[in-house]
């Protein structure tokens, strides 16, 4: 999308653009007729949407997404958001047949063909082409804001039929318990954290001592690859309350350190400790390690059997909505689900029990 260069000579208002790779100046007014650059802006921006919309027919699907919406994408969103979507369209979309589509050309059934495309060249999960069409659908998206083309022909996209992901674990209290009994103090610091607090990976890599006041840690920003971002959502940028069990393992950690009131909590690679010293601990206790995330889904699976609602599990995960700590997260037996199905039973039985007590039945 160009926006043009505005420049005055002799006289005139030009703007410089581009015809294919060739640069070239239109002169567009005199300037006795507009005196300032801001009059002459709205006759620039006119003519180069006339520019933009010429040049933008021929633009197929592959090359708007490498010459504009990933460039958008790297500008404004989070970095780990970024670099997955440069890895779906490197891996799935790039050089797809379908893909050669002109933008302006493609329909639902187009994009249809593109997601079947990709499903059956590729043994892919459910949840990636998910993720797939979630990234087309941002690309159209930004097409027509851009002034592109008109509509998201992905909205009435069908996921097509690819296998479900594997299960994902939540630790469970009492394992989690026994690991940290094994653990030296920096994993177990760490671990506690994401176990009794509920942080994300790139939170503990985040979290700095100013975060943490004895009694909450405040979620004020995420790391991911040396990379500060923002907190994911506004509502992950809160607080968490620190039970005893945290606040005894973080302050004999801290005091290792010499108490630092500043800096980050863990200056190391988390996930590299996770996969050598966790995974080996977990192992001798013949557990199986799942990565951090398992802590994640453990206290929210740990929390709803110990009778919380799936409401104040969501705030403790700092979700954005509730569905998603339903669905992904609680990783546990309903008790009322359970509960209900007793009182079916209990008044189906009560039923059998009032028939044949009645004397006005007969076989």
């Amino acid at each position: 999308m160009q926006r043009g260069n505005i420049f005055k000579r002799h006289g005139s208002w030009y703007v410089r653009y581009y015809e294919g790779k060739t640069r070239v100046a239109k002169r567009l007014a005199y300037v006795d007729e507009y005196p300032t650059k801001r009059l002459v802006e709205p006759l620039v921006q006119d003519f180069i949407r006339t520019v933009n919309k010429s040049s933008d027919a021929g633009v197929t699907l592959d090359s708007f997404i490498e010459q504009s919406y990933l460039p958008h994408a790297k500008a404004n969103l989070r970095t780990s958001t970024s670099k997955g979507y440069a890895d779906i369209w490197r891996v799935h979309i790039s050089g797809c047949e379908e893909a050669q589509l002109k933008l302006r050309e493609f329909r639902t059934t187009d994009v249809q063909a593109l997601l079947q495309a990709i499903a059956d060249n590729a043994d892919l999960t459910k949840t990636t082409l998910q993720h797939i069409k979630h990234f087309l659908s941002g690309a159209f998206r930004y097409a027509a804001i851009a002034g592109v083309r008109e509509g998201n022909p992905v909205r009435e996209c069908i996921v097509p039929k690819a296998r479900e992901s594997a299960t994902t674990q939540a630790y469970a209290l009492a394992d989690i318990r026994r690991l940290l009994d094994v653990l030296p103090l920096l994993p177990k610091a760490a671990c506690a954290c994401a176990a009794f607090a509920g942080l994300r990976l790139s939170e503990l890599h985040g979290l700095e001592w100013t975060d943490y006041d004895g009694d909450t840690i405040t979620i004020r920003q995420s790391m991911w690859r040396g990379i500060k971002n923002p907190p994911k959502s506004a509502a992950s940028a809160n607080y968490i309350p620190v039970i005893a069990a945290v606040r005894s393992i973080l302050d004999a950690y801290r005091h290792t350190l010499g108490n630092p009131q500043a800096g980050p909590v863990f200056p190391v690679e988390l996930e590299h400790l996770g996969n050598r010293t966790v995974r080996a601990a977990m192992e001798t206790l013949e557990l199986r390690w799942s990565g951090w995330h398992g802590f994640r889904r453990g206290i929210a699976s740990n929390l709803f059997e110990l009778g919380c609602d799936d409401l104040t599990v969501q705030r403790v995960l700092r979700h954005s909505k509730v569905q998603v700590t339903r669905d992904h997260y609680i990783k546990v037996r309903d008790p009322k689900l359970d509960a209900a199905m007793t009182k079916l039973q209990e008044a189906f039985g009560q039923q059998i029990g009032n028939k044949k007590s009645d004397p006005s039945v007969t076989n």
